[in-house]
């Protein structure tokens, strides 16, 4: 920190947004300070909440630090002084650090429990002297007592609310946490704690630990706040606690109006930004029931909660409906929980009258006088008509997905990463929002078809490729979300007089943009979506264009090692994407079915005969199952306790099912044996040794699978021709070791081969299988969708209007030739071309993106902080200048 005269100024240090070229552009310092090196200054400490509330002539962000227990504060001025009008709240003030009753040091407001983890701000308005309440945009109250110090008491305050670890919330005064910095008051009163009691009953006297608290957005005289608890034992089950907090001269009042309780596990609370009816909640309940509990978001009336009362026991909530979330791309359907969630505010469009009679962006009416969107005449040339709503405040609910609870499914490639994704429901009719190009609030199809639902994307740092195949892409989990505010018409700028008018910087320039989304992640990065497309900001792609950045391969098929001279050469042809079809147009994917949103940048491994996952290397021992009639072992059985093959085996139902991976062990698979042993260290026989010699280079064909035991024959088996052993033996020569030598301890692996459908190849994607791949056989490389690129090649009207293919592929290819040597493999590296708009400090290392706040005033059209929690730092975001001079400042 640099101080300047009484007050604190932050450092305005460099943070990141991607460019066109993929670069990495850093803000500009500040003009107070140097850039400082790569530490922090110790102010954060794990900041894990973010809340706005209102002072007596300025607004406050509190700031949580979990690490430490307490929270930190910075001012914000919300009266611009550019046009004439005074405020009380300084310059030098604004954007700083509230200092403490140590000037040299911001606040620190201590003891509010254990691990202040959310935040909520409550903006009051106390009685003025006539007997009503202050304006919100009021100053100072008129009449308000005086202090001793010469101070007023405002009729304008706050309280901020701390859930932590605690069965309590803590309770601060606004006006009371810039009175060091106003009146220089010197000691400043603890925070008010305000116990949750359990939902138990009266036999029960432990307290409930809030998980997350939510305030009415609007300032009043009487202003709501609702806290849900965790379920636990002794605490019961989980609960919502209605709070209503005032203003007096006293300070912010608050105290618990209602309770009631929930049988689910909740998530994040959300409220409608401006309006105070409903209260949303995130069910995040796992294992739940499709369109049941453990799937989306439940509606709640504010009014029917506050009626309940204080009663104990709380009766159960009451609530309107439940929005669910269900996957529909799975069969059965599968309940999708949430666990954080947001509601868009009003965002308006309008439309001015044209000299010539005809409206900005429509066209004349048969050579009639032009309309408004309300029918309408316009008052006259150039007038403005009156504006019309294109999304209602609520309309859209942004949700995260959280693990569903459900056992993990290896064929299925969704399964174990529905965590961390974005969804967008409608909330109109309580649906979830249809697939683009079709529009947010589309029913059906032109023809009267029903239309397909988004599937939820996923953030993702992919920048590009590079030559040597190396992946730079490393998908994120969404953490937390919110809006952007669509800016009053004063901001709108002289070219762009019509809203929305709202500027976000994509490929190094200024943009105008409607209703915007705001994603935190676990790469400690924050991200932009476009709520119209249901898609990212993307630096590559204009924002109108088609079909945007296109994925491609950056390092081509090649095979190694390469297949001696007699072996028919194997070969691997890419699909060809360059043909018509009924479910995609043209040109929408390329050479491997490369397809954009869908396609990471990744490195593929085709492996002949590759080691199973989870077999590698397995102890056992291996005796003779049965002989010929001079006592020759014709078969050999192997016994791997601990091993349940069925796990391998049950999962071969996925192949030849479209979208399902085929992976998994069966009979003409293969074993290869590393080490032989006897007890107490005693000598293997000859011809054991001699095998342990070749070092795993033999096979032995599986003949029988039974719980944890393997029969198998002497021999590698032949293609197509499985259980039959291959007419030539193999370069060691045959397997005959005499029945004398067992039993045998054996160290073995188990093999892909000739079984599952003569399926001898195994792909990975890095270091995950994607399935068994035969020769001759098309292999799909299904994927989750992460982005919805692509714009409608035609009209929304147009019964031709494109749709995408049901099932995602991210790479695709056949296999053709004759067989390589065990273990030889593939190699194909791709890159998505992705480059979204994204933010990041670059100062420090990359941590956990946590809360997310977006600030909206008079002064302020836009301010976006996101706490970094994983890097003890919080960044100011100004979503017009990212990657221009002030448009990023961090706070250390």
């Amino acid at each position: 920190m640099k101080r300047e005269g009484d007050q604190l100024v932050p450092r305005w240090l460099p943070a990141a947004a991607a460019t066109a070229t993929a670069l990495i552009v850093a803000a500009a310092s500040h003009s107070c300070s140097s850039t400082p090196p790569n530490n922090t200054g110790g102010d954060f400490s794990s900041p894990s909440g973010l809340a706005i509330t209102s002072a007596v002539d300025r607004d406050l962000l509190l700031i949580a630090n979990s690490g430490t227990g307490d929270l930190r504060a910075i001012n914000l001025c919300n009266v611009p002084t550019d046009g004439g009008l005074t405020t009380t709240c300084e310059s030098s003030s604004d954007l700083r650090f509230i200092p403490g009753p140590i000037r040299v040091f911001p606040a620190s407001f201590v003891h509010v429990g254990s691990r202040p983890l959310r935040l909520a701000g409550m903006k009051l308005l106390g009685p003025a002297s006539d007997g009503g309440f202050a304006d919100a945009g009021a100053v100072q109250a008129d009449g308000g007592t005086v202090l001793p110090d010469g101070g007023v008491v405002a009729a304008v305050g706050g309280a901020v609310l701390v859930a932590g670890a605690d069965s309590a919330l803590y309770v601060l005064d606004a006006n009371t946490l810039i009175a060091g910095e106003k009146y220089r008051a010197g000691t400043m009163p603890p925070p008010v704690r305000l116990a949750l009691p359990g939902a138990g009953g009266p036999s029960l006297d432990g307290g409930a630990v809030p998980g997350d608290v939510v305030a009415e957005e609007a300032a009043g005289p009487i202003v709501h706040a609702y806290a849900v608890t965790i379920p636990g034992v002794g605490s019961g089950p989980a609960q919502i606690v209605a709070l209503t907090g005032t203003l007096d001269a006293a300070g912010a009042q608050v105290g618990i109006t209602a309770r009631c309780t929930l049988d689910l596990v909740p998530g994040r609370l959300a409220m409608v930004p401006g309006q105070s009816d409903k209260l949303y909640l995130a069910d995040s309940t796992p294992g739940g029931v499709a369109g049941g509990k453990g799937d989306g978001v439940l509606e709640l009336s504010t009014a029917a909660l506050l009626a309940l009362g204080n009663a104990d026991p709380p009766p159960p909530c009451p609530f309107l409906r439940r929005i669910p979330a269900t996957n529909t791309y799975v069969n059965p359907p599968q309940p999708r929980p949430l666990a954080s969630i947001a509601l868009n505010p009003l965002l308006v469009t309008d439309y001015y009258a044209t000299v010539d009679g005809t409206l900005d962006g429509g066209a004349p009416l048969d050579g009639g006088p032009a309309l408004c969107p309300d029918g309408g005449l316009p008052p006259g040339p150039g007038i403005q008509c009156d504006p019309f709503v294109t999304y209602p405040a609520g309309s859209v609910l942004l949700g995260v997905t959280q693990p569903t609870g459900a056992a993990p499914d290896p064929t299925d490639p969704r399964a174990g990463k529905e965590a961390g994704a974005l969804i967008f429901l409608r909330m109109t009719d309580g649906t979830i929002a249809p697939r683009p190009p079709h529009g947010f609030f589309d029913t059906a199809t032109t023809d009267g078809g029903t239309l397909p639902v988004m599937e939820p994307i996923k953030v993702t740092t992919q920048l590009g490729g590079t030559s040597s195949g190396q992946s730079l892409q490393s998908p994120a989990l969404a953490r937390e979300v919110s809006f952007l505010k669509s800016p009053p018409p004063e901001f709108c700028a002289p070219s762009h007089p019509n809203r929305p008018c709202g500027l976000l910087v994509v490929a190094q320039s200024q943009q105008f943009v409607g209703l915007t989304a705001v994603v935190t992640a676990s790469d400690g990065a924050t991200y932009f979506l476009d709520v119209d497309r249901r898609r990212f900001f993307n630096d590559l792609r204009n924002v109108s264009g088609f079909p945007g950045p296109a994925p491609f391969i950056v390092v081509q098929p090649a095979l190694a090692p390469a297949p001696g001279p007699d072996v028919v050469t194997p070969g691997l042809t890419l699909t060809n994407g360059d043909i018509e079809s009924t479910t995609f147009p043209v040109a929408l994917r390329g050479q491997g079915l490369l397809t954009a949103g869908v396609t990471r940048s990744a490195n593929w491994h085709v492996v002949f005969h590759a080691q199973v996952p989870g077999l590698e290397r397995h102890g056992g021992t291996m005796s003779v199952a049965s002989t010929d009639a001079d006592g020759t072992p014709l078969t050999y059985q192997l016994d791997m306790p601990g091993v349940d093959f069925s796990k391998y085996t049950s999962i071969t139902t996925g192949c030849g099912v479209p979208g399902r991976y085929c992976v998994g062990l069966g009979v003409c698979d293969a074993v290869a044996f590393d080490a032989f042993s006897q007890p107490q260290a005693a000598p293997v026989c000859t011809e054991l040794q001699n095998e342990q010699a070749i070092q795993g280079q033999r096979e032995l064909t599986i003949l029988a699978i039974n719980g944890s035991t393997l029969t198998i024959g002497p021999y590698r088996a032949a293609p197509g021709l499985c259980p039959a052993p291959e007419t030539a033996d193999p370069p060691a020569g045959p397997f005959k070791p005499p029945a004398s030598c067992f039993p045998v301890g054996v160290t073995a692996e188990v093999r892909v081969a000739h079984g599952v459908g003569d399926r001898p190849w195994l792909v990975f994607e890095n270091s995950e299988v994607r399935g068994r791949a035969k020769v001759g056989e098309q292999f799909n490389g299904y994927e989750p969708r992460f982005d919805y690129p692509f714009d409608p090649l035609f009209s929304p009207d147009d019964s031709d209007l494109p749709v995408f293919t049901a099932e995602d592929i991210g790479f695709s290819f056949t296999l053709t030739g004759g067989d390589p040597v065990p273990k030889a493999s593939w190699f194909v590296a791709l890159a998505s071309n992705q480059s979204p708009v994204l933010v990041k400090d670059l100062l420090v290392q990359p941590g956990v993106a946590g809360p997310v706040v977006v600030y909206s005033s008079a002064k302020y059209p836009n301010l976006v902080f996101t706490g970094i929690t994983g890097a003890n730092s919080v960044l100011m975001i100004d979503p017009s200048l990212i990657g221009l001079i002030d448009g990023v400042t961090a706070y250390r």
